[in-house]
């Protein structure tokens, strides 16, 4: 079986949503974020699956 967890788009997919996260915990409170607006900054047309995110408790 092929394990797509380190493939380029993947990567990709995790580099933008990280990119998102930072650019907005800069601009508003960590406590006021929402998977949905980290999302939609990266520009991420699905929402990625549990399995390359964290939860935020685990943070």
């Amino acid at each position: 079986m092929v394990d797509l967890a380190d493939s380029r788009p993947v990567q990709r997919t995790k580099a933008a949503l990280f990119d998102a996260f930072v650019e907005l915990v800069l601009e508003r409170r960590y406590d006021q974020l929402k998977v949905a607006d980290i999302i939609a900054r990266a520009g991420s047309g699905a929402r990625p699956s549990t399995s390359t995110m964290r939860a935020r408790t685990s943070c």
